[in-house]
């Protein structure tokens, strides 16, 4: 009896998956097998080798699902995810030309090709795509190393404890709190540790200067600048945060195209395809064509649109 299986079947010469499985599985017992082989122990193998070879198709076929080649059960969610509406009257194979001219990035993220594709998606609506230079980038913290980043060495040892005292006084001296492992070693004096990681604006990194973990209960002692809740986490992992607006952008239109959900979402589209991963924009509106955006006053711009300050283009 073959091993393939109908739904296992693939035009190709040699053993099918199934039964490469089922053949080693079978060397791997030796004599143990016997010859003939028990009927019990067979049945067993081959049931695990028609298993196992199914799954291994099943992830095989699950990664490929977002090759334009080759998807066909998740067409419908590729579809959905690229804005693509087939027609009633398209095969498979128009469906996925349709999805890989849509994946295609034409040309890459630089600013000519971006701004190409969308003039030819909003022709005359779109005006500018303002890029925002160095000098105006916000960035936090404002050097690499800063508070609260973390710069470790890859080997340092990843631990994570719950800090169980609230800190909400004694800011700016040594006080000392209890705290549970989680999964982990004890901490060490001299330990950095980052407090909070996961709430920006009270995230810290302090030492450890003083530890008490004998007993039930475990103490760490430092010097806290900041508030924070009982029940907050804290780890000696490597933290390297760092934040900036150098890769935001402003798509302006005008003002009747920026006020136009259809025409804002050609410009998602748009960017959404080709913008760089780490890159954000807003789409806002001139009222004197190309020079400046903004400033939102009340009864005088649009939540959302206007910038709430001026900004030159």
């Amino acid at each position: 009896m073959g091993l393939s299986g109908f739904s296992m079947l693939r035009l190709r010469s040699g053993k099918p998956l199934a039964q490469r499985i089922y053949d080693a599985m079978r060397e791997s017992l030796g004599g143990q097998f016997g010859d003939p082989p028990s009927a019990h122990v067979d049945a067993s193998l081959y049931a695990r080798a028609k298993g196992l070879a199914r799954t291994l198709m099943v992830i095989e076929r699950a990664g490929r699902q977002t090759l334009p080649a080759d998807v066909l059960e998740l067409l419908p969610a590729r579809e959905d995810e690229y804005g693509l509406l087939p027609g009633p009257h398209d095969t498979i194979a128009d469906r996925r030309q349709a999805y890989a001219a849509r994946k295609r990035q034409r040309g890459g993220a630089d600013r000519l090709n971006v701004e190409r594709e969308l003039r030819a998606a909003l022709g005359d609506d779109f005006l500018v795509l303002r890029e925002t230079p160095i000098d105006e980038a916000a960035v936090w913290p404002a050097s690499a190393g800063d508070q609260p980043m973390n710069l470790q060495r890859p080997e340092t040892p990843r631990k994570l404890v719950r800090i169980l005292d609230p800190i909400s006084t004694g800011f700016g001296v040594v006080q000392e709190v209890e705290y549970e492992r989680i999964e982990s070693e004890s901490l060490l004096v001299g330990e950095t540790i980052v407090v909070e990681p996961d709430v920006l604006g009270i995230s810290e990194r302090v030492t450890v200067e003083y530890v008490d973990a004998g007993g039930s209960q475990r103490w760490l002692s430092a010097t806290f600048n900041e508030p924070h809740t009982a029940g907050c986490m804290a780890t000696t992992a490597p933290w390297p945060w760092w934040r900036s607006t150098k890769r935001h952008s402003l798509v302006v239109l005008t003002e009747e195209a920026a006020a136009n959900p259809v025409k804002r979402n050609k410009v998602h589209d748009v960017m959404r395809r080709l913008a760089r991963g780490v890159s954000t924009w807003d789409v806002t509106s001139s009222a004197d064509g190309l020079t400046t955006t903004g400033p939102f006053t009340i009864g005088g711009g649009m939540i959302g649109i206007t910038t709430i300050g001026q900004v030159s283009l």
